[in-house]
């Protein structure tokens, strides 16, 4: 996802985890092969705003120390593949 997307994603992000706070979530990044900071930034700032029950965010193992400050804060569990 570029920066052209970006904003799309961050609406879509938003929505999909708004609709997921009582029941487990899945976002699956694994086959992303451009990923730029504000997509990152909405799925921080959505996972703390909604809190989803159950999220899990898989991703190709060179974004997975992007994730991992949320993985310890509790927001989500990172899934590397």
């Amino acid at each position: 996802m570029g920066y052209e997307q970006a904003g799309e994603f961050a609406r879509r992000c938003d929505r999909f985890l708004e609709q997921h706070r009582s029941r487990p979530a899945v976002i699956d990044l694994s086959q992303v092969g451009e990923f730029v900071s504000p997509c990152l930034t909405a799925i921080y700032d959505d996972a703390r705003l909604h809190r989803p029950a159950d999220l899990k965010v898989v991703v190709p193992s060179r974004l997975e120390e992007l994730f991992a400050p949320g993985e310890i804060e509790g927001l989500f569990s990172v899934e590397s593949i």
